[in-house]
């Protein structure tokens, strides 16, 4: 690298010497000294034209070495030529020759100097001022070490503080290695020229210097060596920023590989020997352009030898940046892939790169990883898309959506294109927007939301209850609201049927805990009445009040049984029927029933439908659904009765109330044309004592008995309702295999021998009202009765008066109940016939005592009801 000198035009103008700039084809510029020389009257005589102008034909090629710099671009030492002047005359000239940088350019310095004179006079003023001005360090010694000259620039670079002290400085002393001077020496004697050797100098301060030498023999009229002249140039800092990046170059990770203009490898570094898994060897065999390399493209196909980086930077002379490339390692047998850059090298004032530095780094890992994370990343997004909640990604500053899912796009009628870029206000989402506010409260006290519940309205307008549970996150710097939307819409719904279910369950046993208490009530008011009524003569007018009760007790009677029915506590008397039949039967009963203003139709679909239930309840149901659907008409309309049979396959019930597990059923519709309900009536048209009718005009008991009644039949049964349009109840049974059967007679329990003409009757009763009552109308049928009023004093009694013809036993009482102590008593009397009495079947002993007994008494009974069936039970 040559010295630059920035005031070099200035110095070519001024100096008295004869100096030339050219850049090895033209003269750049020459000083009024050369120009008087060689050129003529102006610079524009000299500049221009080539140096081989300057000299005769014979002489060109000596000129052309003597204007060369040294190897490596040091300086040459001085060479006379002959030069012809203006007037064609020659003269010989010494010519000194050195690099510089010129207007930008790389260019050579030439001096042309008188050679005559001794050489004394030469060490005193070589080159006249250019001798201090060039920045190359010059100098004159005698062979046996005497310096006799040295510019400025030596001065310096030696950190001599003046000449006169670096002259008196014998030369060996300035070298670390004296053998250095002793070996170039003996070269320039024998050679007359040394070019480019490197030495190792000791400054005055004691620090090294490494300096570049080019030295040439001046010899005497006798031909021996007269004094050595020498150019010797500073590369202390190249060689130590060249050691600096060869240890750069040798250690770091990335591949570095240099090439020519041709795509062939010059040089390579160990990484990139590690990388392409080649020795360095073998990458200095090889060009960039070879076909034995195996390059692929990311996308897998083969990446052609003359688009490869390295030969499109050297070809075209433009850096090529940021190519992922596949190559085949040999080493590993594998692809690795590299991430590389091409950049063409220029040599100043040239547009053609004489070389191309290419540097990669093995992203073989890093590519894997990020398949790993793009597949993660589809798998995430997979799993977003197939999520059952809704998703989003918000802005924390303006709620703007940045990504949601398909799910929660379709939830509210949009598509997921129209909610991007929009926020859930400026579409209208929240039903109230106070719940926004409300949520935005909650995430900062807590930081997120969990289980946040508010209303969404659709795109069609409906509303959806919407759980939120928020993460506030950091996206590219920027705050985010990672929401899910759980629609509890129907969950919600779900728990206020479930609510109401448990209502009506509750309310259910208390009213099935109340008719049991108010029918022992009702047998014995009713009992007493009717012996009263038996005892009082038709025209007394006692008799009216005593009628009045028994009337009162019968009302009281059917509200008790329309409580059971609710509570799905009566007595059934199950049986398979056809409901077409059943509601065809009860068609002419119906039609006096709702009069002329309304319009019945009854009709059935398809095969016929059997079904497993009391016909009477049946019709209990049909009634009290055909009251209402009238009361509903006050001024006529339409009421439909149709039944067919279904195949279901697990689905809500119509109106949601509850879920109708999969199988075949009966399903029995009466709709009508009436007045309809609102929501709030429909979630309670089941409780007991809820209606709307005027007070006086129903007991609000008519709809829950069928509630109960269908339940209690197994089945199931839903309402639909709109204002101003009518209301469709819809029943459910399940459909029965087996053939239908008509009522048969009651069964019968074989006669055993009495012990009296009347028979022996054990009473157990808890309730003392019932207990006197039942033991009375026994008695006076010819009985003789036995009473206690609980398990234990029964079996006590029977211990005591001996073997009984019938136990007549209360189900439900507190110790023993009816059927344990039935149990007991069959072990000491096997065929005893037993009768149970109840006015409660909720307990599952009831039940299971109804299938065993020899006869059930359904309380309230009256008193001939009790001597019938215990007649029937003695087989009397």
């Amino acid at each position: 690298v040559g010295a630059g000198v920035d005031a070099l035009g200035l110095l070519v103008a001024r100096t008295t010497d004869a100096v030339l700039v050219h850049d090895g084809r033209r003269i750049l510029d020459a000083s009024p000294a050369a120009v008087e020389r060689l050129g003529g009257p102006a610079p524009a005589g000299l500049v221009g034209r080539s140096l081989a102008e300057l000299v005769p034909t014979d002489a060109r090629g000596v000129l052309e070495e003597a204007a060369r710099p040294g190897e490596e671009g040091g300086a040459a030492g001085p060479v006379e030529v002959p030069f012809r002047r203006p007037d064609g005359s020659i003269d010989r000239a010494s010519v000194l020759a050195s690099p510089v940088h010129f207007r930008g350019r790389r260019a050579v310095l030439v001096v042309v100097r008188d050679p005559a004179g001794d050489a004394g006079r030469r060490a005193r003023t070589p080159f006249g001022a250019l001798f201090d001005a060039i920045p190359i360090g010059l100098y004159q010694s005698t062979p046996e070490g005497r310096m006799v000259s040295a510019n400025l620039a030596l001065v310096r670079m030696l950190r001599f503080p003046d000449r006169e002290t670096l002259l008196a400085t014998p030369v060996e002393d300035l070298y670390v290695v004296p053998d250095e001077r002793r070996q170039w020496r003996g070269r320039a004697e024998l050679a007359g020229v040394v070019s480019g050797v490197e030495l190792r100098l000791r400054a005055h301060d004691g620090a090294e210097v490494i300096g570049r030498l080019s030295v040439r023999a001046q010899r005497g009229p006798d031909g021996g060596v007269e004094l050595f002249e020498g150019a010797l140039e500073d590369v202390t800092e190249s060689r130590q920023a060249e050691a600096r990046f060869r240890l750069l170059f040798e250690t770091m990770a990335q591949g570095v590989v240099f090439h020519d203009p041709d795509g062939a490898i010059i040089s390579a570094n160990p990484a990139a020997q590690r990388i392409l898994g080649l020795t360095r060897e073998q990458l200095l065999d090889r060009s960039a352009a070879g076909a034995e390399w195996h390059t692929v493209r990311p996308d897998g196909t083969e990446w052609p030898a003359e688009d490869r980086p390295a030969v499109v930077a050297g070809r075209e002379g433009r850096p090529v940046r940021g190519g992922r490339m596949g190559v085949h390692n040999p080493a590993r047998d594998e692809l690795r892939w590299i991430e590389l850059e091409s950049i063409p090298l220029f040599r100043p004032g040239e547009d053609t790169p004489y070389q191309v530095y290419s540097m990669f780094a093995d992203v073989t890992e890093r590519r894997a990883a990020e398949e790993d994370l793009r597949r993660s990343e589809d798998r995430l997004s997979s799993i977003i898309r197939a999520a059952p909640l809704g998703i989003t990604l918000s802005r924390a500053s303006d709620g703007v959506f940045l990504e949601v899912n398909e799910r929660f796009a379709e939830a509210f009628g949009y598509r997921r294109e129209e909610l991007l870029g929009a926020s859930s206000l400026e579409l209208g989402l929240w039903d109230d927007p106070e719940d926004r506010q409300a949520a935005v409260r909650e995430i900062e006290e807590n930081g997120n939301l969990r289980g946040f519940t508010v209303r969404f309205r659709t795109r069609s307008g409906s509303v959806r209850a919407v759980r939120l549970f928020t993460e506030v996150i950091t996206v590219a710097g920027e705050l985010c609201a990672l929401t899910l939307h759980q629609d509890v819409t129907e969950s919600r719904r779900l728990e206020e049927q479930l609510r109401q279910a448990q209502k009506m369950e509750a309310v259910g046993r208390l009213a099935g805990g109340i008719a049991h208490d108010f029918n022992n009530l009702l047998t014995a008011i009713a009992g007493h009445v009717e012996f009263l009524l038996e005892a009082i003569p038709a025209e007394d007018e006692r008799r009216v009040d005593a009628e009045g009760i028994a009337a009162s007790a019968e009302r009281a009677r059917r509200l008790t049984r329309q409580l059971l029915a609710f509570s799905r506590q009566q007595v059934m008397s199950p049986r398979v029927v056809d409901l077409a039949d059943v509601a065809e039967s009860f068609e002419p009963l119906l039609r006096r029933l709702i009069g002329a203003p309304v319009k019945l139709e009854v009709s059935h679909r398809g095969e016929s439908c059997r079904v497993r239930v009391d016909p009477n309840q049946l019709e209990q149901v049909l009634l009290n659904l055909v009251v209402n659907a009238r009361d509903a008409m006050p001024r006529g309309g339409r009421l439909t009765i149709e039944t067919e049979c279904v195949e279901i396959e697990g689905r809500p019930l119509p109106g949601g109330s509850r879920f109708i597990p999969t199988g075949r059923y009966a399903r029995l519709a009466v709709a009508d044309s009436g007045i309809g309900m609102d929501e709030e009536t429909l979630s309670r048209v089941f409780e007991p004592f809820f209606t709307t009718k005027p007070p006086g005009k129903g007991t609000g008991l008519g709809l829950s008995t069928v509630f109960g009644i269908i339940n209690q039949s197994g089945g199931y049964i839903g309402v639909e309702s709109t204002e101003g349009e009518g209301t469709i109840f819809t029943i459910f049974l399940p459909e029965a295999t087996e053939p239908t059967r008509p009522a048969g007679p009651t069964r019968e329990t074989p006669a055993r021998e009495r012990t009296t003409a009347a028979g022996r009757v054990l009473v157990v009763e808890d309730e003392e009202g019932v207990r006197s009552l039942t033991r009375r109308v026994l008695e006076r049928a010819g009985y003789r009765v036995y009473t206690a009023a609980t398990g234990s004093a029964a079996l006590e009694l029977l211990d005591a008066v001996g073997p009984v013809d019938l136990l007549l036993t209360d189900v439900v009482m507190p110790g023993l109940n009816g059927r344990e102590l039935a149990d007991r008593v069959l072990e000491r009397a096997p065929g005893l016939p037993v009768l149970y009495m109840s006015g409660y079947t909720a307990d599952e002993d009831v039940r299971e005592a109804a299938r065993r007994a020899a006869g059930f008494l359904e309380k309230p009974f009256t008193p001939e009801q009790l001597t019938i069936m215990v007649r029937a039970a003695l087989g009397g």
